[in-house]
């Protein structure tokens, strides 16, 4: 070739770059390695190792992955990678599969709930003494926590803010009553703590004291002597001393306890109907809900269980609620017993008096939590 030619070619080649040089070099029937071709990159062919994969940013894969990609990383699926993450395939490649790290609080009394004052931590997993709950109100104390259950400690044990049942000290005696074995013994001839309701009857109530007693005789009357709020425990004995009277041949036609007083409108009543009899329907312990003068019967001892008492004698009436337990008893036998359709709180108590116009008085209330 003359020397001019093969120069302007030198420099045309030099103009075009290295790839379309491979090519015309190999044209020429100048022998090209793979090497060489792999580093020219004209072809789109990469080393035998790689079966044609390029690594991620665009070189030759020298070396497959586990999962046949070219993802340039080094593991088995399943494997632990990263500070928390997994080796898994995805898309024919090996991937770190990275979880979003959660948050925990410092749980010092190991009772599954954090402490909401101090700094949070994040991790992968929860390190020592945390917990991924930060509701604890007191973390020194593994008993106290959301959902414990509530203590007679003077204590906020579950954690909800709110007084523990039974709190209250309705006797005023320094123990609350969830703690005392006898939470209220009111003195009856004090009857500025009274309140005394008309629960619907035709007459008037009236209601006046008689020694230490608490006496009601109108006849036709349905009347209520109303106590002050002594709290929500639902565990709880209600007993009191009942004379029903006779005057004149005049007798009562109910008397009892009432329980869960929301007002005139909404009350629970154990009543002990007839009493004396006095010609009238045999006696019974009967459970009742209360509109006014309109009552549901929800349960009633049954026939015979109640003999008359004879007029001006005392019966000790006992009345037990326990969860959703009721009994009644008169003079310690048990007569009733009924399952109430919801729990029911201490609340307001009162004395109950019906058509009394032989008179009823009541002595010795007194109201007891239950052991």
């Amino acid at each position: 070739m003359p020397r001019r030619t093969a120069t302007a070619l030198s420099l045309a080649l030099i103009a075009l770059g290295p790839a379309c040089a491979v090519d015309t070099i190999s044209n020429l029937g100048r022998p090209v390695s793979t090497e060489d071709a792999g580093r020219a990159g004209d072809t789109g062919r990469t080393s035998d190792a790689g079966d044609g994969l390029r690594a991620p940013d665009g070189s030759p894969c020298a070396t497959p992955d586990a999962c046949g990609g070219c993802s340039g990383l080094e593991g088995q699926p399943g494997q632990p990678c990263g500070p928390c993450g997994t080796f898994a395939c995805q898309a024919g490649s090996l991937v770190c599969n990275l979880p979003d790290p959660h948050t925990y609080y410092l749980d010092l009394d190991h009772d599954g709930f954090g402490d909401p004052t101090q700094p949070p931590t994040s991790a992968c997993a929860p390190p020592p003494a945390h917990a991924e709950d930060n509701t604890d109100c007191n973390d020194a104390d593994p008993a106290t926590h959301p959902g414990a259950p509530e203590l007679c400690d003077g204590v906020d044990n579950d954690c909800d803010r709110l007084p523990e049942p039974g709190a209250e000290d309705s006797d005023g005696d320094g123990i609350p009553n969830c703690a005392d074995e006898t939470l209220f013994t009111p003195d009856l001839t004090r009857t500025a703590a009274i309140e005394f309701v008309d629960l619907g009857g035709p007459e008037q109530p009236a209601w006046h004291n008689e020694g230490d007693g608490l006496v009601e005789d109108a006849g036709a009357s349905r009347a209520g002597a109303i106590f002050p709020d002594l709290g929500d425990l639902d565990r709880f004995s209600v007993e009191v001393t009942i004379r029903p009277m006779a005057v004149n041949n005049a007798s009562t036609n109910g008397c009892g306890v009432i329980l869960d007083y929301h007002g005139p409108s909404d009350y629970l009543l154990v009543e002990w109907t007839e009493p004396t009899r006095e010609g009238h329907a045999p006696p019974t312990l009967r459970l009742q809900r209360c509109q006014w003068a309109s009552c549901q019967s929800l349960a009633e001892s049954a026939a015979g269980d109640l003999e008359p008492v004879r007029a001006a004698s005392n019966h000790r009436l006992a009345v037990t609620v326990d969860g959703l337990g009721l009994t009644a008893a008169l003079d310690s036998a048990v007569i009733l017993y009924a399952t109430l359709q919801a729990p029911i709180a201490l609340g307001r108590i009162g004395l109950f008096s019906y058509d009394s116009d032989g008179g009823v008085a009541f002595f010795d209330l007194r109201v007891s939590n239950l052991p």
